[in-house]
C-alpha cells in the first residue's frame, strides 16, 4: 500500500542521542497519551460493528502499533522529557485519527489515515535503541539533493497529511545544500521551484545504526 513517486534523490544521515530537551514537560505528554487512547477506543466503537475485514484489520495494526510505543514512552517519560518536536508528531497523530473518526462516512480517507498514523509509530518504534534502558534518536538528518539539477525548496508534512496543502516544515536551504532535522516517523516530501511542484514522496524516517543511508530518486 505504500506510495512510490520517483522525483527526487534523497540522502538520510541519521544522528544519535535521546529525547530529553527542557521545553516539553510530562503534563503534556499524558495529555497527548490520553487524548490518543480515548480516540484509538472511539475509532473501535465505530469500526467493529462495520464487519469490514481490511478496515478492522488495519486498526487492530493500528491499536497494536500505539500500544507498544506508547508503553516504552511512559516509562522513558518519568526519567526524562519529550523532545518537543517529537511530541508535536505524537500530538498530530492523534489529531489526524480524531479526523478520521470526524469523517467516518468516507471510507478512503478513514483507511489511509489509520494506514499512514500506524507507520508513523511503526517507525518510531523502530527508532528505539533497546539496551539498558530504552533511548530515542531525537532527531534524523534529513538531507536531499535534486539529481542533475539544484535550487529546488524542500518541503515536508506528516503522512497523514496526505489529503491537505499545508507545509509542516521548509529545509533550510534549497537543493543542493538543504537539509532538516526530523523525528522518526512518515513523511511526505516534495520540491517547489517557480510554477514546478514535484510530486508527493513517501518517506519513512528511521533510525539506523549506520552511519548514512543513501536513497536515490530523479526529477522526471
Amino acid at each position: 500500500m505504500r506510495l512510490l513517486f520517483p522525483t527526487l534523490f534523497l540522502i538520510i544521515l541519521f544522528g544519535s542521542g535521546t529525547i530529553s530537551l527542557a521545553q516539553s514537560n510530562e503534563i503534556d505528554y499524558f495529555e497527548v497519551s490520553f487524548k490518543t487512547q480515548q480516540t484509538l477506543t472511539k475509532l473501535q466503537e465505530v469500526i467493529n460493528p462495520t464487519n469490514n475485514i481490511e478496515l478492522i484489520d488495519l486498526y487492530r495494526n493500528l491499536e497494536s502499533s500505539s500500544e507498544r510505543l506508547f508503553k516504552i514512552l511512559d516509562d522513558v517519560v518519568k526519567i526524562k522529557n519529550i523532545d518537543s518536536d517529537y511530541l508535536i508528531t505524537l500530538q498530530s497523530n492523534q489529531v489526524a485519527l480524531q479526523g478520521a473518526y470526524n469523517q467516518f462516512e468516507n471510507l478512503e480517507f478513514v483507511t489511509k489515515t489509520l494506514f499512514f498514523a500506524t507507520s508513523d509509530y511503526e517507525n518510531k518504534y523502530k527508532s528505539i535503541n533497546f539496551g539498558i534502558s530504552p533511548n530515542f534518536v531525537e532527531k534524523v538528518k534529513v538531507v536531499v539533493e535534486t539529481k542533475n539539477a539544484s535550487g529546488y525548496s524542500v518541503f515536508v508534512k506528516y503522512s497523514y497529511d496526505f489529503d491537505t496543502d499545508v507545509k509542516r516544515y521548509q529545509f533550510n536551504n534549497p537543493t543542493n545544500n538543504a537539509e532538516k532535522p526530523l523525528s522518526p516517523g512518515y513523511y511526505i516530501i516534495w520540491i517547489e521551484k517557480g510554477t514546478y511542484r514535484s510530486k508527493d514522496r513517501l518517506v519513512d524516517i528511521i533510525n539506523s545504526d549506520q552511519e548514512s543511508k543513501p536513497i536515490y530518486f530523479e526529477i522526471e
